[in-house]
């Protein structure tokens, strides 16, 4: 073997594999992603939902919503309407949705310490379900201010 036919096979060797390296990392980097994407829940299947309240002071983007305790959706957006109200889209998984029912009770909660929390009280699930955009107005309540 010549010395010139031995410095072109070295490189082609080397193309090869930073080739497979690169097309190893793109394909990690992808299922990361797609890993991420699916535990943030982008793939669920939602029911959305709109909350209406004169104050969302501690209210954040990805605050989840509870019902007897457990996460059942998360805030989507906040908005300002023409009224001057907040507006909140909350996104529920269409499995928690079976929780919600008209006669439903939404609540903005902040403690002495800590961030706020939207929580959902329904006394009677024999009520019609809550349907997918409806619009509720939300209360607000904690330990320094009555409901």
């Amino acid at each position: 073997m010549d010395p010139q036919s031995a410095l072109k096979a070295v490189p082609r060797a080397l193309g090869v594999k930073v080739g497979m390296l690169l097309a190893a990392t793109i394909l990690i980097a992808g299922g990361f992603v797609l890993y991420v994407l699916f535990a943030r829940g982008t793939f669920e299947h939602t029911q959305k939902l709109y909350l209406v309240a004169g104050d969302v002071e501690g209210v954040n983007v990805g605050l989840n919503i509870t019902f007897s305790g457990f996460p059942i959706g998360r805030v989507r957006r906040i908005t300002l309407g023409e009224d001057g109200k907040a507006k909140i889209e909350i996104a529920v998984r269409e499995d928690d949705a079976k929780w919600l029912r008209k006669s439903s009770v939404f609540t903005i909660e902040r403690g002495l310490v800590g961030g706020a929390k939207i929580r959902v009280y329904t006394g009677n699930l024999q009520d019609a379900p809550l349907e997918d955009g409806a619009v509720r107005p939300v209360l607000r309540g904690g330990t320094t201010q009555g409901m």
